[in-house]
């Protein structure tokens, strides 16, 4: 059994992912898969988050208020592709 990783970072956003260069990417991925002899068993998406939050004490002439806010989100952050070689 061959196992092959690559990795190319050519830029990062947190929020917006590029969903066409995305599906570029995967099908190009897929076709160079398919042209060596691999039949393509599954695709998955990987997906990432990041959240935070914030809690504040304040104090003004009618006594002290508090306050807090919070929010948190997830992405595509890549793909994995799972092939296996036809015989």
């Amino acid at each position: 059994m061959r196992q092959e990783e690559r990795w190319q970072e050519d830029g990062y956003s947190n929020c917006v992912v590029d969903g066409k260069r995305l599906a570029r990417d995967i099908d190009q991925a897929v076709q160079e898969l398919n042209s060596a002899g691999y039949e393509i068993v599954s695709i998955s998406m990987v997906t990432s988050g990041d959240w935070n939050y914030e809690y504040r004490r304040s104090y003004a002439l009618s006594g002290y208020g508090y306050g807090a806010y919070g929010y948190g989100y997830s992405y595509t952050e890549g793909a994995v592709i799972l092939a296996k070689k036809q015989t």
